[in-house]
């Protein structure tokens, strides 16, 4: 993983999954684009096997109602969200340079 990716991502789950740092001890967490190489989660929902990654969508959807929920302003969400769009959008980055380079 590069620097700038490890500055907002906290884990990559099973590869499938960003664990994004919003600050204060705050995790957000969005689909890892380079897990669609393989599937991803929705494929694995649809086609594979749910349970192997019942824990994985949880908080997924956890992270989805947060955004949407009363528990946190707009301005907070749209903030939150932009960091999340930044961190996919240095995995895809980072994945185009890895697939050009071999």
């Amino acid at each position: 993983m590069s620097k700038d990716l490890e500055d907002i991502v906290v884990h990559s789950a099973e590869g499938m999954t960003l664990r994004v740092a919003c600050g204060g001890g705050a995790v957000m967490v969005c689909i890892d684009p380079r897990s669609f190489t393989d599937g991803g989660p929705e494929w694995v929902m649809r086609y594979g096997n749910p349970e192997s990654i019942r824990y994985t969508v949880a908080e997924l959807l956890g992270s989805y109602d947060y955004l949407l929920s009363e528990d946190i302003n707009t301005k907070e969400a749209r903030r939150r969200l932009g960091l999340m769009r930044k961190a996919r959008r240095i995995a895809v980055r980072k994945h185009l340079e890895k697939t050009n380079a071999g």
